[in-house]
């Protein structure tokens, strides 16, 4: 059986990494074409408009029912998780506009490139003196963003210097080091199923040999009882 693994928001800029504390049950993905449809071109044949296609939107993926609780420690779920929500619609003072995240669960990418358009939440629990210690985000949308032009990756890395290691300031490399993640994530992953299917092949091993030895072993009886036995002549 797989390892457990959480959904979350990888960035691509200096901001926190969002871990969702439970994952979600479902994702709704939106995907649309805008259309035009013109009165006065119509079809020979049917008679109908003809339709001009305008462009195709960016796909949005919605989740609901997103809960954070931390009661036990009883530190503010605000602090903790839902301020890094609230941070990833802030505009960035160089970028001027809001961090651009990778959606991943596991070793599966949802969205490679996708900010948070919005997000609605509710308190629902607090401790005595109001510390909030359960949150509920009933809706969060995240759409699809386009890939960085070559002013704004100049941006984006001049804002991370200092931060980020001199051989990471390029695109491709930005873009390796989040591979590199899920890809020791899927290392761990084919390692386990592999231990798996070793073990599997020893047990059906062992029971190979089982049978030969009872084959052997009853074998022997036979001969043993049979005319075929010197012994018994």
């Amino acid at each position: 059986m797989s390892q457990l693994q959480k959904a979350r928001l990888i960035p691509y800029e200096v901001v926190p990494t969002i871990q969702f504390m439970f994952n979600p049950a479902e994702l709704t993905f939106d995907m649309n074409v805008e259309v035009v449809d013109n009165p006065g071109t119509r079809s020979e044949n049917t008679g109908k408009s003809k339709t001009s296609f305008s462009n195709i939107n960016p796909i949005t993926l919605t989740i609901k029912n997103i809960v954070f609780d931390t009661y036990e420690s009883g530190d503010s779920v605000v602090s903790k998780y839902i301020n890094n929500f609230k941070r990833a619609l802030e505009f960035a003072p160089i970028t001027k506009r809001p961090p651009i995240y990778s959606f991943v669960w596991g070793d599966r990418i949802y969205l490679r490139r996708c900010f948070i358009e919005k997000f609605t939440y509710n308190l629902t629990m607090f401790l005595p003196n109001g510390t909030p210690v359960r949150a509920k985000i009933d809706s969060l949308t995240l759409k699809e963003a386009d890939e960085l032009s070559p002013q704004t990756l100049q941006l984006v890395l001049k804002s991370v210097s200092g931060t980020v290691p001199k051989q990471l300031r390029t695109l491709d490399s930005l873009r390796s080091r989040l591979i590199r993640n899920f890809q020791q994530e899927r290392v761990e992953q084919i390692l386990e199923e592999l231990e798996g299917q070793v073990n599997s092949i020893d047990r059906r091993l062992d029971r190979q040999v089982d049978k030969q030895l009872d084959r052997v072993d009853r074998m022997r009886k036979q001969l043993k009882s049979s005319s075929l036995n010197p012994q018994n002549w």
